[in-house]
């Protein structure tokens, strides 16, 4: 129980930190990137004469999540994965506390 209270609490506290880089302090920008160089192919059981490459450093967001069936359409183009509302990141801290020890009752 303990280490879900524990998760629960660096989640908040993350969430209501403010995801501006402009902001101090801020939460750092997450962007999932490739760990080496690899090729794609338009199928998905990879059986293509079309191989695109991939290099190393390549932003996952960049070819995941497009629409298979349309590779022109991107569902989300922002590569920031953990952008959030800014719902609470200027409430005082005594504010943050009583509203995670509310939640934690839930």
């Amino acid at each position: 129980m303990r280490g879900r209270v524990t998760q629960f609490q660096l989640a908040f506290e993350e969430l209501l930190t403010s995801d501006n880089p402009a902001a101090t302090p801020h939460r750092p920008q997450k962007i999932t990137v490739t760990d080496h160089d690899t090729k794609l192919a338009p199928r998905e059981d990879q059986q293509s004469f079309i191989k695109l490459p991939v290099a190393k450093g390549t932003p996952v967001g960049n070819f995941t999540s497009s629409d298979p069936h349309d590779p022109l359409f991107q569902k989300c183009d922002d590569l920031v994965e953990n952008k959030g509302h800014q719902f609470g990141v200027d409430l005082p801290k005594e504010d943050k506390t009583a509203l995670a020890e509310f939640l934690k009752l839930m």
